[in-house]
């Protein structure tokens, strides 16, 4: 069912779709999407509590939660955006982009582009996980899995 627009909202999506096009893909993504969130040892040390990292798998962007070390309370949360992330507000008071904006625009990229084909799975989910998970946890970061002397694991 097609949604009745007026001018000014019209005009409104239509500056949105603009901005929204001029994003890089991996931000389109990140703020179409979500971010991908994973947990990435501290940076500092903080003053108190726990600081828990986590650092977005596409746009590189931080965010620092401090948690409670006793009862594991959410204290803070704070982001770290990556350079570019983060755009001026426009100056008509409108928002900067909607999530009907972001939609249309990923919709005419991928009418401009071949998407990759769903890939099957394998076995059950949580045990591909899990061995994915325990094989990046044991390999030293760099080594890409092979030892001192060049040999693979």
């Amino acid at each position: 069912m097609a949604v009745k627009l007026t001018d000014k909202e019209r005009r409104e999506l239509l500056a949105q779709q603009s901005r929204a096009r001029d994003l890089s893909d991996i931000f389109l993504d990140c703020r179409s999407l979500g971010h991908s969130w994973h947990q990435c040892a501290p940076d500092r040390k903080p003053q108190f509590g726990e600081l828990q990292v986590f650092q977005c798998a596409r746009c590189l962007s931080i965010c620092d939660d401090l948690v409670s070390a006793k009862y594991g309370e959410l204290l803070s949360r704070g982001y770290r955006m990556a350079p570019g992330y983060h755009q001026p507000l426009p100056e008509d008071g409108t928002r900067l982009f909607s999530a009907a904006a972001l939609r249309a625009e990923r919709r005419r990229r991928a009418t401009e582009k071949t998407l990759p084909e769903v890939v099957e799975w394998r076995g059950p989910v949580e045990q591909d996980l899990i061995a994915s998970q325990a094989a990046r946890r044991h390999t030293p970061r760099g080594t890409n899995g092979k030892t001192k002397n060049g040999a693979t694991k």
